[in-house]
């Protein structure tokens, strides 16, 4: 008992050292010695490094420190403080920027900024120039930027020891249907990392990036890929200093807590291929959150963590070794340069095998833009969700390859096509049916069986977008119609068609549609839209509709 203790004292809170002693501590003394020796020279590399510090009570508080960003001189921490009750708006925001000096003894009291840059609502640093005189936020104030929950990027430039009035960061397709939202901006000001749940997400937040034009413009953010980005949440990463090394956090990856931070390296100039995730240790990472990960010019790590705070999240920092990679990055890294005389960088090419689909979506009577949902299917069953972020406008880049197209929106008939997509940028526009009073709709893929009333499997799914329909819109009925071509008997082919509505109506009623709302008749071949000549035409006329007749 008295050798557990020393033990358990020896192992500390480190979750490894835990697992390890739990499993020698029966053992006999004569293995004690060699299983310690063991031990300390498998975790020589954590005990190397310099202890972790959190930031005094001067920055720290009881209240929520997050998202840490030093100042390229190396003087100043900007971060983000919340429900703090000198926040704009007291201790319901969510968010305020605030900042702290380094005093030489230690870290000034800090201060809220204020506005114009803070309002109400959430407030944070992406990053700052790398003269230090413009500031990247992401806010959600930005009037002008197309965004899902009212988030975006704008900059602020510091003029006569105040920062200005933020204006919009011009980034086209921009979008983001996540509360959450982080970024970081590289050391040369050219490349902008952010966490958003966006354009061909793989899960929750995923980490994108844009680069910066040679107009001022920013490119339309790119998903990183699944070497990265996980069914799980990517957030808050940071490009080291040679543009090539990453560090970012996620509960995708495994580890030791809810968020651990992950190092990774940038393969080649598409930005989609990255080595294997590099859990940062023990050393690091706890059973809490660790997220927020910066670098200072003096070759600290700043980071959140939740472990042992003083109440939500604490900003904490790490003296880097010179074999640490962000050390090794800065060593490497390109000279800096105004962001504007840099030319647009090749990483911003196509990726290879993949092409981007865009285009409008539009009210098919009256052209107007309609807000949809598009999806992107692909032979293996997996889709790609895109939430249109302005009204009928969509983009998104996807393998190449053959895609089934499923689009909804509220009020209109969803719609299903099959697209495919090439290499390069192609534009395909849709167009939804309103579902109005006495608009008809023809199911192309009802199929029967040859002279029966037999469906064919392949018209379960259409099938089941209207039973959708009816299910979102419960006030809406449906009368149906059958319809055949004119060969053969005229009472048959009557009959028949009859028939089919009847099978028709009973699979919606199986898939919980109320019986009261649909109605049905059979026409056999009297209403044809064709000719019944050839057999090309008469598949035309051989068809099933239903035509909205009360909501």
């Amino acid at each position: 008992m008295e050798n557990a203790t020393t033990l358990a004292i020896l192992a500390g809170n480190n979750t490894h050292c835990q697992s390890f002693f739990a499993v020698i501590i029966d053992r006999p003394m004569r293995y004690l010695f060699l299983s310690l020796s063991f031990f300390l020279i498998s975790f020589s590399e954590y005990s190397a490094q310099s202890p972790i510090e959190p930031l005094d009570t001067a920055v720290n508080t009881k209240y929520n420190e997050i998202n840490p960003v030093i100042h390229p001189d190396g003087k100043s921490i900007y971060f983000t403080r919340a429900n703090h009750p000198e926040n704009i708006g007291g201790r319901k925001d969510p968010g305020d920027i605030w900042v702290s000096a380094w005093t030489g003894d230690g870290w000034s009291q800090a201060r809220n900024i204020g506005k114009p840059v803070n309002n109400a609502k959430y407030n944070a640093v992406v990053g700052f120039s790398n003269d230090g005189t413009r500031m990247f936020l992401q806010n959600t104030y930005n009037p002008n930027q197309k965004t899902g929950p009212g988030q975006g990027v704008s900059v602020s430039t510091l003029k006569g020891g105040s920062w200005s009035e933020p204006e919009p960061v011009n980034m086209r397709y921009f979008y983001n249907k996540s509360t959450h939202q982080s970024g970081a901006l590289s050391a040369d000001g050219r490349i902008m990392l952010l966490s958003l749940e966006s354009y061909g997400t793989y899960g929750a937040e995923d980490i994108y990036v844009s680069f910066l034009k040679s107009n001022g413009e920013w490119t339309n953010p790119q998903n990183l890929g699944s070497d990265i980005n996980t069914a799980m949440q990517e957030m808050s990463a940071t490009l080291l200093p040679d543009n090539r090394g990453m560090i970012f956090s996620s509960n995708g990856h495994g580890g030791f807590g809810s968020m651990d931070l992950f190092y990774t390296e940038r393969l080649d100039d598409t930005w989609m291929k990255w080595s294997k995730p590099e859990n940062l240790g023990p050393a690091i990472n706890t059973n809490g959150r660790e997220i927020y990960y910066s670098i200072s010019p003096d070759d600290y790590a700043y980071f959140v963590s939740t472990q042992n705070s003083e109440g939500y999240g604490d900003i904490k920092r790490i003296k880097l070794t010179r074999d640490d990679p962000a050390v090794k990055a800065k060593a490497q890294a390109p000279e800096l340069e105004e962001p504007e005389s840099v030319a647009e960088p090749e990483a911003t090419a196509m990726v290879e095998g993949a092409g981007i689909l865009e285009g409008n979506i539009v009210n098919l009577k009256t052209g107007a833009p309609v807000d949809a949902t598009i999806t992107f299917r692909s032979g293996r069953g997996d889709g790609e969700a895109i939430v249109v972020n302005s009204p009928g406008e969509y983009a998104a880049q996807l393998d190449t390859g053959t895609y089934r197209v499923e689009i909804s929106a509220k009020g209109f008939m969803q719609m299903e096509e099959e697209v495919e997509i090439g290499p390069g940028r192609q534009t395909r526009n849709f167009e939804l049916s309103p579902l109005d009073v006495g608009s008809t709709f023809t199911l192309k893929n009802v199929l029967f069986q040859r002279g029966t009333t037999r469906l064919l499997s392949e018209s379960y799914r259409e099938l089941d977008l209207v039973a959708r329909m009816m299910k979102e819109n419960p006030s809406i009925k449906i009368e149906l119609s059958g319809h055949t071509d004119n060969q053969g008997s005229a009472r048959l082919n009557l009959q028949l068609s009859q028939d089919r509505v009847e099978t028709v109506r009973q699979y919606l009623i199986d898939k919980g549609i109320e019986a009261e709302r649909i109605s049905g008749k059979g026409y056999g071949g009297s209403r044809p839209i064709a000719d019944n000549l050839t057999e090309e035409t008469r598949k035309l006329n051989r068809r099933v509709e239903f035509t909205i007749v009360g909501d």
